[in-house]
């Protein structure tokens, strides 16, 4: 689990410059205001007779486009633009006000017609959207914006602008470098602006308001002219593509309540993308038993949009099977595909919804909390809170919050995001909630206690991690085993799923004299986090398969490596945590055939078929290259290992 820090706007109370009451409005004497100064309500009411103006100016709810550019740009210098939104968020006293900069180059070089200079070419930063809530690409995400403070003064003198304030501290983003699985903000601002606007003409197309002005840092002008331009009623948006297989009914509405009607309650803008509808089960997929993750990422790549471009829209990938998952039985969803981009698609599986979940309602709940999980958006307990009805909650557990409270299961389901839930979706930085951003569970707080190891010491509980082969050869993936064995007297709730594939399991690894690496599962079986009763003397096991993931290869050279795995969950409001390790070696080359086989399987699809668990058929550069391997040396460990996973999956597959 990834616990950095992550910042996030909180309320503002509605106090207007300081809640010093004896002094509400003061006058920074060492302030360059960029216009008039303001109003100063200690004059003498007598010097401004016919002077005093109300000011009615209005911070209006919803998002803003926001530019901090340089007034002009000078031949042959290269500047920065910079661009993105705020999100103004009104309570009934207070204010949250976030924003998220992206940071593009700007440069200005003469026109030459026959030798003479006939004009300046200027490379902006791009057009601009129009009136629309702005999408940028990712990997010019610059820093999140958080507001503090909001200065409006609500008099002024004649012919003096009226103006409002913002305090916004800033934290630049660093971008996950090679081998990191993240990025990260500083746990303090790098700095804080004073941003002063006041109102301007409404350009074309915009409803306004529409603001203007500088920004500081400190009392120091910044070379920015910064415009503020209100474009939406809504936060952020965002579009779901849903399609279903032959067989799986596809629930996107039921009465009042859709993608669109429900995503609403949180401020986000939600366009449904309907593909094709009843599409045929692929060839060599079953038609009644489970489709292995190999399977269910083909399918995604063969029918989700081939346009879509996830650095000029928020967009997700929903479809609908009607089998099973093979990973486990019993699973109404998943979120998958965090192979080449993080949290871009998620699936149902119809045949589980069985009994009172057999239901549109219960469907529709379970496709909206996917959906979510796309968003980065977590199960209450997993954050430490309590289950409650609404959308993030796990289906089982909205049915006994709606049962113990008196209410009917399914009918009365509430369609809506608790606050924390919102407030996330509303104000976390872009690149926590944006499909394709951070690593699912990035910026959310567990908070679990240091007591947690000392909870699981006391209840005997003990966590094994055993490896198949501590000697490793390059390109060879890793097989272990992960048990947790009630060795006390009492009987322990503890999660009935362990592993990655269950978000219950953070494997690290690291390699002697670096840093450690986390390991990240490829498909997220979130509503697998189910408890059950682990009686003494019993165990839960979890088979794993390290090798690769979005940031390359685990075991990418030789050396000696030391895996450690670390549950933790937590029951009745008690966290618990229990780790275990084991040393790894990885082989240095001894021959021409350690060599061949090694640069054959280090590659990025041989990666990806192995993190799909094998048979992954369809990635057609995989397969050839494993079947060189083959050819060159049969008995090679890693081409032992690879043929083991595709018998292991084909079994499995079988299996219902």
């Amino acid at each position: 689990m990834n616990l950095r820090f992550v910042p996030r706007a909180e309320r503002i109370d509605r106090v207007g410059f300081t809640p010093d009451p004896d002094d509400p409005f003061p006058v920074d004497p060492e302030f360059p205001y960029p216009f008039e100064r303001p109003f100063d309500w200690r004059i003498p009411p007598d010097q401004l007779l016919g002077e005093i103006r109300p000011c009615r100016i209005n911070l209006k709810q919803g998002c803003y486009q926001i530019v901090m550019e340089p007034p002009g740009v000078s031949p042959f210098r290269q500047t920065s633009t910079f661009k993105g939104s705020m999100r103004v968020e009104h309570g009934a006293d207070h204010f949250i006000v976030s924003g998220d900069l992206y940071r593009f180059r700007r440069w200005r070089r003469p026109i030459l017609s026959r030798g003479e200079s006939v004009g300046f070419f200027v490379n902006a930063a791009g057009d601009e959207p129009g009136p629309v809530i702005p999408i940028y690409p990712r990997n010019r995400y610059y820093s999140y914006l958080k507001v503090v403070q909001i200065s409006i003064s609500p008099l002024r003198r004649l012919k003096q602008a009226c103006t409002i304030t913002l305090k916004a501290e800033e934290y630049r983003y660093t971008h996950p470098e090679a081998g990191e699985a993240t990025g990260n903000f500083p746990e303090t601002p790098d700095r804080v602006l004073t941003i002063v606007l006041r109102r301007v003409a409404d350009p074309e197309g915009y409803a306004g308001p529409s603001f203007e002005g500088n920004a500081y840092d400190g009392t120091t002008l910044l070379p920015y002219k910064f415009s503020m331009l209100w474009v939406s009623d809504f936060y952020r948006r965002a579009r779901v593509e849903v399609e279903n297989v032959s067989g799986a009914a596809l629930v996107t509405s039921v009465g009042v309540n859709d993608f669109p009607t429900v995503y609403a309650t949180a401020g986000w803008d939600i366009t449904v993308i309907t593909g094709d509808a009843d599409l045929a089960v692929p060839a060599g997929a079953s038609s009644t038993n489970p489709w292995s993750n190999a399977e269910l990422h083909a399918f995604m790549l063969a029918n989700r949009n081939p346009a879509t471009n996830l650095d000029s829209e928020w967009q997700v990938y929903y479809t609908v099977v009607p089998f099973d998952s093979g990973a486990k039985s019993g699973i109404f969803g998943i979120m998958f595909d965090e192979l080449d981009e993080e949290r871009e698609g998620a699936c149902n599986f119809v045949d589980n919804f069985t009994g009172i979940h057999d239901d549109a309602r219960a469907r529709l709940r379970s496709a909206l909390h996917e959906v979510g999980h796309a968003f980065n958006q977590l199960h209450p307990p997993t954050e430490n809170l309590a289950s409650d009805n609404s959308i993030m909650s796990q289906s089982g557990a909205v049915r006994t919050v709606i049962q113990n409270g008196g209410g009917t299961y399914p009918d009365d389901i509430n369609f809506g995001f608790n606050e924390h839930n919102r407030h996330h979706l509303i104000h976390s930085p872009d690149v926590v909630v944006r499909p394709g951003g951070e690593d699912f569970e990035f910026g959310h707080d567990f908070g679990f206690s240091p007591e947690a190891d000392d909870n699981a010491d006391a209840a005997g509980l003990d966590l094994n991690l055993k490896i198949e082969n501590d000697s490793l050869k390059l390109g060879e993936p890793l097989a272990l085993q992960l048990t947790l064995t009630n060795n006390g007297e009492e009987t322990v709730r503890v999660p009935k799923n362990i592993g990655t594939t269950f978000r219950s399991t953070e494997i690290t690894v690291r390699k002697s004299g670096e840093r450690a690496r986390h390991y990240r599962s490829f498909v997220l079986l979130c509503d697998g986090e189910a408890d059950i009763e682990l009686h003494p003397g019993k165990s839960i096991v979890s088979d794993e398969v390290i090798y690769w993931d979005r940031n390359g290869f685990v075991f990418d050279s030789p050396g000696s490596y030391t895996v450690s795995a670390t549950i933790t969950w937590e029951t009745d409001g008690q966290p618990f945590s229990d780790t275990a390790s084991a040393e790894v070696f990885v082989d240095y080359p001894l021959s021409k055939a350690d060599n061949d086989v090694a640069a054959l399987l280090l590659n990025d699809e041989v990666g990806k078929y192995v993190a799909l668990g094998g048979n992954a058929r369809h990635l057609k550069e995989a397969v050839s290259r494993i079947e060189r391997a083959s050819e060159l040396a049969e008995g090679y460990p890693a081409v032992r290992q690879l043929r083991k996973m595709d018998d292991a999956g084909m079994k499995s597959a079988r299996k219902k």
